[in-house]
């Protein structure tokens, strides 16, 4: 069976079309998804910086405590265990 010049013509420009809306779709995917790796990357920046400043406060507290409670003999066990679990809760703080 053989196809006549209109059912031919018709193939060609139905595989163009087709072609067409796959590059359309293609493209579309490419910029929705740079849109959300952008706006995964200023989440991340935002969640790191939360991050940096809250460890910042704690290292902060931490670090008054550990004073205070070194200034103290009695309290030099105290502080040494103090002093394990930050290094358990932040590791390379130390």
């Amino acid at each position: 069976m053989t196809l006549d010049e209109s059912q031919v013509t018709e193939n060609q420009n139905l595989k163009q079309k087709l072609q067409q809306e796959t590059e359309l779709l293609m493209a579309y995917q490419s910029k929705i998804r740079m849109q959300t790796d952008g706006l995964h990357d200023r989440e991340k920046k935002e969640l790191e910086s939360k991050m940096s400043l809250q460890r910042a406060e704690l290292e902060q507290r931490v670090s008054a405590i550990l004073s205070s409670l070194s200034s103290s003999p009695h309290l030099a066990l105290a502080t040494s265990a103090l002093v394990e679990c930050w290094v358990n809760v932040w590791p390379g703080s130390n």
